[in-house]
């Protein structure tokens, strides 16, 4: 850090603005992007439904039994769905036509149904049921599942020949969407009371955690609620330590300047620089300059790069 003194200064300007203010500080965070989510782990994210499916499935012939699959994924518009089970939650025998009164009642005595003849319809209600889930599968993820369904009636003439309408329903997770972002604020009220409110919104690109998120909240609050100078320094190479000093000038380096007679002895952050140098004259460099916030004041050390002795902390 170089000092330069009221004798390097041939002109030294400040504009007080308050453009950069801001006092309210918002954002938010994606938490589907930044957790590894599963309703096992962390189930408070997620809230548990169902769906249902309905499907005849006409009855088995000899040894070869009737199968029909009942595939289930995510409906549009659902996010994180995780499906887990699957059961038979209604099923019944259509009404049976072609029958005599004499017919259906011998399906009535001869087995363990109940059938009831009316209009020229066999309704027949199921005592035992022969329909059953004999499998389920999953693809990796778990957001699509697959039931399939075998209508045992009539296989290997055991039983009646009877079509059912099966409803299966399925028992899935979802991502709850009023779950998926956390909003954060960091407000300064002094510095509303001040200026009135002055909103920032902060928004990243990638999934951040919220406490990440917060302190970035927090930063953005503390940095801009208050305003800082931004300056513009002359100063002339009449000695060849002041023209190593300008020479050696980067951007974005921090410098002490010091004027009495201003009652300043601040620190300031280089953003840009103009050098000069005609023929026959003295070196004379115009910096713009912007004021050190208090909470940049402070540099941590960090090994390798830090000096013992200098300006760096170990710890605040």
């Amino acid at each position: 850090m170089i000092k330069f003194e009221a004798s390097d200064l041939q002109e030294f300007r400040l504009d007080l603005s308050d453009r950069e203010i801001y006092n309210d500080i918002r954002s938010e965070c994606d938490i589907w992007e930044i957790l590894q989510l599963r309703p096992d782990t962390t189930p408070d994210y997620y809230e548990k439904l169902s769906m249902s499916q309905t499907k005849r499935i006409a009855p088995s012939k000899g040894s070869k039994a009737s199968v029909a699959v009942f595939d289930f994924t995510a409906q549009a518009g659902e996010s994180g769905v995780y499906f887990t089970n699957a059961y038979i939650s209604n099923m019944f025998i259509p009404p049976i036509s072609g029958l005599s009164q004499s017919q259906c009642e011998s399906i009535e005595a001869g087995t363990r149904f109940q059938g009831q003849y009316e209009n020229g319809l066999c309704y027949v209600g199921i005592r035992e049921s022969k329909v059953r889930i004999y499998a389920t599968d999953y693809d990796s993820d778990h957001s699509e599942m697959w039931a399939y369904v075998r209508n045992e009636y009539g296989l290997y003439g055991q039983s009646l020949e009877l079509t059912v309408e099966v409803t299966v329903t399925a028992e899935y997770y979802r991502l709850d969407p009023d779950k998926r972002y956390v909003k954060l604020r960091s407000v300064n009220e002094d510095s509303i009371k001040k200026y009135g409110r002055r909103v920032m919104d902060i928004q990243w690109p990638m999934g951040i955690a919220p406490a990440v998120q917060q302190s970035m909240v927090d930063y953005y609050c503390a940095r801009y609620s208050e305003p800082v100078c931004m300056c513009s320094a002359t100063i002339l190479g009449k000695k060849d330590e002041t023209i190593s000093d300008l020479m050696s000038l980067e951007v974005d380096d921090k410098h002490e300047f010091v004027h009495p007679g201003l009652g300043m002895d601040e620190q300031f952050f280089v953003n840009q620089i103009q050098m000069s140098h005609a023929v026959g004259s003295i070196l004379e460099a115009t910096i713009d300059l912007e004021q050190v916030r208090d909470l940049e004041r402070v540099s941590f050390f960090i090994v390798g790069q830090s000096l013992i002795g200098g300006d760096d902390v170990i710890a605040p």
